[in-house]
């Protein structure tokens, strides 16, 4: 492969990477440790969790608002290469109906990676015992293709604590 060829190579193929960021101040984590099966068990597919210190909730990736729940407990992005991105605020918070979420975020709307996208009223969502974490959910990820987090502390917007492998 020529000089030239490899450098164009290399610029597309970093181009066409899926970045993610975390979507949180506060924890990032393996999706094993979700209080629910469906997600623990990878049901929905790939991901990772994160755990919110401020409510606050930004987009894990750029890419296009598809969906956001009539209840406001979730938010879908489709990337720009097709990858569809379920955002999911909170364990059975379907149930409060909306009540709890503010959402900054329309569909349609293009959005960047490190976007604050919602925000979570933790001490109702807590009150009323619900889970607060947020599992987010890459539901056509190509089969073989798994999501490598870095758990720990993380500022939203950060980058390499996830990646497709």
């Amino acid at each position: 492969m020529s000089l030239l060829k490899s450098l164009f190579k290399s610029k597309e193929d970093s181009t066409q990477k899926n970045v993610f960021v975390s979507p949180v101040n506060g924890t990032v984590y393996d999706l094993s440790k979700v209080p629910d099966d469906v997600f623990s068990q990878k049901i929905l597919g790939e991901g990772f969790s994160a755990d919110s210190n401020d409510g606050d909730v930004f987009a894990p990736c750029s890419g296009e608002v598809g969906m956001i729940f009539p209840t406001k407990h979730a938010i879908i992005i489709k990337t720009d290469l097709g990858l569809e991105v379920l955002i999911h605020m909170g364990i059975d918070t379907v149930k409060l109906d909306g009540a709890g979420f503010d959402i900054f975020v329309e569909v349609g709307q293009r959005v960047e990676a490190g976007e604050k996208i919602a925000h979570m009223d933790l001490d109702l969502f807590r009150n009323s015992g619900y889970k607060v974490c947020i599992p987010v959910i890459l539901t056509n990820l190509e089969q073989g293709k798994e999501v490598k987090v870095t758990e720990g502390k993380a500022e939203a917007g950060e980058h390499g604590r996830i990646s497709i492998a």
